[in-house]
This record gives structure tokens, sequence and C-alpha cells, in this order.
């Protein structure tokens, strides 16, 4: 019953957490990394059931109406870089 719990909890902080995080972190980061040239891909509303879903478009560019989009994967990448370099700066400058 423990093993069940721990793998709850450990999947519960990766998925909302860690990729969550990184998504937030990408979203702010993507448009000044490209310099403005990128946006990340958006949430989008389902017209049927009108649930709100997120656009599973990988590590894609997507050119819509003029506009370049960086996607889902590609933004959570860009996030999990920050954050893999902010604590390698505050472990190194740690010592």
């Amino acid at each position: 019953m423990g093993d069940l719990i721990g793998i709850l909890v450990v999947s519960i902080f990766t998925e909302f957490i860690f990729w969550g995080m990184s998504y937030a972190i990408g979203c702010l980061l993507t448009p000044i990394v490209s310099f403005g040239k990128w946006l990340p891909d958006s949430l989008s509303k389902d017209e049927e059931s009108g649930k709100i879903i997120k656009n599973q478009t990988g590590f894609k560019l997507i050119e819509r109406s003029g506009q370049i989009y960086l996607g889902a994967w590609g933004v959570s990448f860009l996030g999990f870089c920050f954050w893999v370099s902010v604590i390698l700066l505050v472990v190194f400058l740690w010592k």
C-alpha cells in the first residue's frame, strides 16, 4: 500500500509541478529567446465539449496566420533547460 501511495505522489509531482512549472517558464521565455519571432502554442477550447485542451504539437514550429508557434514539448523543454541552468548555477556558486 505504501508503494502505491509513493508512486502516486511521484506521478502527481512529475505531471503537475515539474511539467507545469517547465511549461509556464517556457511560455515566458519563448518570445524572449526568439526575439519575439515565436510564440508558445496556446491552449484552445474544444468546440463540441467546451473543454480547454492543449494542442499536441510536439517539438515542431507551426505557422498559423503568419505567426510561428513553438510546440508544447518545445516550450516545456525550454523551461526545463532554464531550471537545470538555475540549479547548476546555484550548485556551482554555492561553493
